[in-house]
């Protein structure tokens, strides 16, 4: 493909898209599923296009050309299965021997220093526990009794003879049950250094096998990936374009390899999928922001081009490289698409027998989805809060969660466990499958997001395209997807969300909204056609003026 509106032909020879990251975790979370369409339905039109997609890995030899089968996800079979589960459960075992090991000194030290100490204290507390129940007459005479035992023990030429013999006689008997006594503690105590020492040892063992076995899994893995990487290194030039899209934030490597590229006359572009670390740090870890600003800057100071998947993103990437004094951005180099609304198309996977089972425990009973990653941003605390008010008014309605733990919602995430609904009307699901996500959202009368920030809100489009309703906080990135389908509540408002929910379990709906029937919204081979078809028109305005030929890896 070519330009000549200012009279220089620029043509594109080929499209790169980096899938570093996506290949190597296998993750399936939402920027995983953005690169594997453009990667791998974008490679499927590149007959429409008119240049070849092609999917790259970057390597200790710079970038290579994969197929897109490598990308897919994996699907486990019995014995992949198998060795997951020996896999847990071997971690499982390894870790419980380490914490075990790691109160032994603290128990032994207790053993050795206190507990004769500890038995004499709580002998003398039942003693007068007891005593204290005792009438008077007969304390005294204890207390008599006692004394006059004592005296005579400790005093041997006190008494009468008959009484200082059989007194001598006890004391011998104490001296040679203090020895045995002093006897058996020190056989205690070596025994006890002795398998404190052996722990120790085996712990030590145990981290230099298993670190061994990582070693040599990491080496073997490496060694396979370069036997099957032999013949397809590609070097990046004129008229290539390299799409970042992967999750490349903290790569050192990546960006000296797009340095080597961009020297060749490629031209680089990268995805802007938010700036939230930007925007509400509070809502991510303080490495993230650092780690994020510094790619960001690397962006707009090295990129040619970027394509966000909203236009509120697309805005704030502006913003940010005015207000960093990243010159040559505008409307023309910083350009957006919209993800795709349907099911991932080249995923067939089977929904889990876990996944089925709470689709049958919800039956006919009405059930809402929250989809994505289990951190503060997305605010399930409020979603919680709505139907902890709607069980309270004895509305049986389930809430169906899906999505990994994220960011600082251990308080959030142990309500969940324990809350009394769970497994009877809430249900969970940490790790769920493409099969999942689908079983689930036919299952679901609608789909609830009340995230703080978005760059895009996915499940929001996923819900109306499927027909679904959608109750969503009232944040730009949702009012660009979903303004007049659905209401909005204010994302700290669990009362407005609890009484949007009972109004649709009513069958009440706003006669303001359209049908959302209605609504239109791009599928993934659209998604990806738009993508790739402003990634061409953007590579043809050439290199960003002001924009640096070379990488400096230590700029901030």
């Amino acid at each position: 493909m070519n330009d000549a509106a200012d009279g220089t032909r620029r043509v594109v020879r080929a499209l790169y898209v980096d899938c570093t990251h996506v290949h190597q975790t296998r993750n399936t979370s939402g920027i995983a599923r953005v690169v594997r369409n453009l990667a791998i339905l974008g490679s499927d039109m590149s007959g429409e296009l008119g240049l070849p997609v092609r999917p790259i890995l970057q390597t200790s030899r710079g970038f290579a050309a994969i197929p897109t089968s490598w990308l897919m996800p994996r699907t486990r079979g019995f014995v992949g299965s198998l060795a997951r589960s020996i896999k847990l459960a071997s971690r499982a075992a390894f870790l419980s021997v380490e914490d075990l090991i790691a109160r032994v000194p603290a128990l032994w030290l207790a053993c050795r220093t206190g507990v004769r100490t500890r038995i004499a204290s709580a002998a003398r507390r039942i003693l007068r526990g007891a005593a204290s129940v005792l009438p008077s007459k007969i304390r005294l005479l204890l207390k008599q009794s006692a004394n006059w035992f004592g005296d005579r023990l400790t005093k041997p030429a006190s008494g009468s003879l008959p009484t200082r013999m059989f007194f001598g006689l006890v004391r011998i008997l104490l001296a040679v049950a203090a020895l045995f006594t002093h006897l058996i503690w020190t056989v205690i105590a070596l025994i006890g250094a002795a398998l404190l020492g052996a722990a120790r040892g085996i712990s030590r063992g145990l981290r230099v096998a298993v670190g061994f076995v990582r070693s040599a899994r990491t080496g073997a893995s490496r060694a396979l990936l370069a036997f099957r990487l032999r013949g397809r290194h590609v070097q990046l030039g004129q008229g290539d374009v390299l799409l970042l899209a992967d999750s490349n934030w903290d790569s050192d490597t990546l960006w000296a390899r797009v340095a080597e590229a961009r020297s060749r006359g490629t031209i680089v572009g990268s995805v802007v999928y938010d700036l939230i670390p930007l925007r509400r740090p509070d809502f991510v870890d303080e490495k993230l922001t650092r780690v994020f600003t510094r790619h960001l800057h690397r962006v707009g100071e090295h990129n040619d081009f970027t394509v966000a998947i909203s236009r509120d993103s697309c805005r704030e990437f502006l913003r940010f490289a005015e207000s960093a004094r990243h010159t040559g951005w505008d409307e023309t180099r910083a350009r957006t698409f919209r993800l795709g609304g349907d099911k991932w198309t080249q995923v067939h996977s089977m929904c889990s027998e876990a996944g089925a089972e709470v689709v049958r425990r919800i039956g006919d009973r009405p059930a809402y989805l929250v989809v994505g990653t289990f951190e503060i941003r997305k605010n399930h605390r409020v979603i919680l809060d709505a139907f902890d008010r709607l069980w309270s008014d004895g509305t049986d309605v389930c809430l169906l969660i899906l999505g990994r733990p994220g960011y600082r919602v251990d308080d959030q995430m142990a309500r969940v466990r324990a809350h009394p609904e769970f497994g009877r009307r809430l249900f969970w699901a940490e790790n769920a499958s493409d099969g999942d996500l689908e079983s689930w959202y036919s299952a679901s009368r609608g789909v609830i997001m009340a995230s703080y920030a978005e760059g895009f809100g996915l499940p929001v489009a996923e819900a109306l395209a499927r027909n679904k309703p959608a109750f969503v906080s009232d944040i730009p990135a949702h009012r660009e997807i979903a303004d007049g389908f659905c209401e909005f509540f204010d994302p700290a408002d669990a009362d407005r969300l609890a009484a949007l929910l009972r109004l649709d379990m009513a069958g009440i709906r706003n006669p303001a909204l359209r049908p959302i029937a209605s609504f239109v919204w791009p599928d993934w081979k659209a998604s990806v056609r738009e993508c790739l078809r402003e990634c061409v028109g953007a590579a043809m305005l050439g290199p960003r003026a002001g924009g640096s030929p070379a990488i400096h890896l230590g700029a901030s």
